[in-house]
């Protein structure tokens, strides 16, 4: 049986992530990707048998735009549940974790890490292709935090 905190993050997650009125509709792409590759069952079964909790880097609607017209609509479904995938970490870090030091974090994505780093002492979060800085916390509460950044972390390009 899946616990509060569990049925709390989940509902985070849908409410920032999902619902357009919460997130303020900068994320409407991530919501469409998000329920496309239907990610919800992945990280409720992650949240019910873990204690680490799970960190997202959403990139906002001005992330996404900065892509090359159709790159996303070229994916096949693996591909844009890859991509997804990519930018989610099965461990919870705050603000405050990702702004103390320099460390790798290992995604939900085979093979794919993120680091994590400090630029003009504001986080940033790297995939070595694309740096970008943590913009702003959506949602910040074990066992689920969801950060904003301005720039697609895995270029669509590189997963096909």
């Amino acid at each position: 049986m899946a616990s509060f905190s569990t049925y709390y993050a989940l509902l985070a997650l849908v409410l920032v992530l999902v619902a357009p009125a919460a997130s303020g509709k900068q994320f409407t792409i991530a919501d469409k990707l998000l329920l496309e590759t239907n990610m919800f069952p992945v990280i409720q079964k992650h949240l019910e048998t873990s204690t680490e909790g799970l960190t997202a880097f959403a990139p906002t609607d001005v992330a996404f735009g900065k892509l090359p017209p159709g790159d996303l609509d070229r994916l096949t479904l693996a591909q844009k549940t890859q991509f997804v995938r990519s930018h989610m970490v099965p461990k919870y870090y705050s603000f405050a974790n990702l702004s103390r030091v320099s460390f790798p974090l290992q995604t939900f994505a085979q093979g794919k890490t993120l680091k994590v780093g400090l630029r003009q002492n504001m986080p940033v979060v790297s995939s070595g292709l694309v740096t970008t800085p943590v913009a702003f916390a959506v949602q910040d509460k074990y066992p689920v935090s969801v950060f904003a950044i301005n720039d697609v972390l895995i270029p669509p390009k590189t997963l096909g």
